[in-house]
């Protein structure tokens, strides 16, 4: 007897080979969609994480330019960021604005408490020493005309060379005990100041003095002589003075040497050169 399955009617043998094919399409199209969805969900977590980072930094800059710009005039806390540009702008003297704000603030909400009144000291003291600084701008002008006396450091005609004068001591002492007088740091030695005198052919010699005293160059004198020497001293020390738009001072030990010294400079002509007593400390 053969088996009833062996003989099996065509429709039935066909749906069972639909039904096998069915299930072989339905797998492989399961695997080809799955995969894709994973990786659209990966790609989603991957952007939600930085777009949640990109927005946290955000907020943190925003929270800290408002506190930064506003101040004492917000509610908004200080963080690390506003706390060390403040620091910073500090450093290069650039917070004025900030502490002119601030101050403005504490004096316009006033409080009876220790945190009101210790505020309004810390603000009072970042900006008191710009308010202390306007009250001398009144001597500005004085200041500019010193300084255009004196030159600066680096474009001043008044240069200083090391002298070994041939003189008596006391000469020597009088002269070494100038204002502004100086010995050289290395060496030790005497130095003096000199400024550059045109000579008619166009070069140009070193004029020395003795001392300077704000910009006034000093030479002193233990006593004053006529003679031609002595008057050609006079004449090259004061065309120096004029081309270099310096001036000078003799100074003398006494009224007498002073009268004398007056005297040979207004022969001379000579306008630029004062005249100062300076007692001699010392035997002649």
């Amino acid at each position: 007897m053969r088996s009833a399955t062996r003989f099996r009617k065509p429709s039935q043998r066909l749906g069972a080979f639909e039904s096998l094919e069915s299930r072989a399409m339905l797998t492989g199209l399961i695997e080809t969609v799955a995969p894709q969805e994973r990786s659209d969900a990966g790609r989603g977590g991957w952007l939600g994480a930085m777009s949640d980072v990109v927005e946290d930094v955000c907020d943190y800059v925003g929270r800290s330019a408002t506190s930064l710009a506003y101040g004492d005039w917000t509610d908004q806390k200080p963080t690390a960021l506003s706390i060390g540009t403040g620091v910073g702008l500090g450093v290069l003297g650039l917070d004025l604005p900030m502490d002119i704000r601030d101050l403005g603030h504490t004096v316009t909400h006033p409080e009876l408490s220790y945190d009101w009144g210790k505020r309004l000291a810390i603000n009072t003291i970042a900006v008191a020493p710009i308010i202390g600084a306007i009250k001398y701008s009144k001597y500005l002008d004085d200041v500019g005309e010193t300084a255009k006396r004196a030159g600066s450091t680096t474009d001043s005609p008044v240069q200083w060379i090391p002298d070994t004068p041939k003189m008596s001591p006391a000469a020597r002492n009088y002269e070494d005990s100038a204002t502004g007088a100086r010995s050289g740091v290395e060496t030790g030695n005497r130095e003096v100041p000199v400024i550059q005198r045109t000579l008619p052919d166009g070069g140009s010699v070193n004029v020395k003095f003795d001392g300077l005293d704000e910009g006034v160059l000093l030479d002193r004198k233990l006593s004053i002589t006529t003679f031609p020497k002595s008057r050609d001293q006079a004449i090259r020390q004061s065309q120096s003075l004029e081309e270099n738009g310096i001036r000078g001072r003799w100074e003398v030990p006494d009224e007498s040497q002073a009268t004398r010294a007056r005297k040979m400079l207004e022969e001379l002509g000579i306008t630029n050169i004062d005249v100062g007593v300076a007692p001699f400390q010392g035997a002649r």
